[in-house]
């Protein structure tokens, strides 16, 4: 799947043909949910394919609920009976997985990355803050590109979309290629263009007109909290994650 939106600093009008040209570019992400939204000085959109029940769902962006939060999301949330009971009548049920994000949003604001688990990449438009919230998932398994040009603050799932939009110059980052053919890969935000910057793994954004500011809300943290496990133990709770890990990733079959 595919998202992909555009600030333009100042409330400008987003021109139709800027998030033509995106949804165009990232046309072999998905094209079972395709659409685009536009607002004031914002416009978001995406590319989804259907690969689990709950995709059936998904729709393209459209203002919801009492504060007209516009979502795009490429996500597959695991834990959904556990946000579905802590959210209660704030979803229905089923419901798609963005909507599932969005309800989060709705009740912890920003904090909502802390009771995802899955595989995510969203942003939300929140019209009352007029500020765009953006998160990606723990390990980085969703893409998330951006670039800040000319006034504009764009991203999308494929820092070459916004290359082929205008929306970025095409100046290659050579050092950022050497790296890869080297197999240096610790630099979790360069990209192969040298304006294109990835929001890395488990950091959420906030795009105000004027500014950005990212945050990390995750890491592993190694406490050695299962020292006194014997093997026999270790192994039997390592058996009983693995198997809830994969049927979480099992919905569709």
């Amino acid at each position: 799947g595919a998202i992909f939106g555009v600030q333009a600093r100042g409330g400008a009008s987003i021109q139709p043909a800027r998030l033509a040209a995106l949804e165009q570019a990232l046309a072999h992400r998905g094209s079972d949910v395709v659409g685009h939204w536009s607002g004031e000085g914002v416009g978001l959109g995406m590319r989804l394919f259907h690969t689990t029940p709950e995709s059936l769902l998904e729709t393209p962006p459209t203002p919801l609920g009492e504060r007209s939060l516009v979502i795009v999301g490429d996500c597959r949330i695991d834990n959904r009976d556990e946000l579905s009971h802590a959210l209660g009548d704030r979803v229905a049920t089923p419901c798609a997985d963005s909507a599932l994000v969005l309800a989060a949003y709705e009740r912890w604001g920003g904090d909502c990355v802390d009771h995802l688990i899955g595989d995510f990449a969203f942003a939300i438009f929140d019209p009352g803050k007029d500020e765009l919230f953006c998160a990606r998932d723990h390990f980085g398994a969703k893409p998330f590109c951006y670039t800040r040009q000319d006034g504009h603050f764009a991203f999308a799932s494929e820092a070459k979309a916004l290359v082929a939009a205008g929306l970025a110059p095409g100046d290659v980052d050579e050092a950022r290629i050497a790296d890869f053919l080297l197999m240096q890969l610790d630099d979790k935000e360069r990209t192969f263009h040298r304006h294109v910057r990835r929001l890395p793994p488990a950091h959420a954004m906030v795009v105000r007109r004027d500014r950005v500011e990212m945050r990390r809300y995750w890491q592993p943290v190694a406490d050695g909290s299962g020292a006194h496990l014997s093997d026999e133990a270790a192994a039997a709770r390592f058996h009983e994650l693995f198997e809830h890990a994969v049927a979480c990733r099992l919905r569709s079959v």
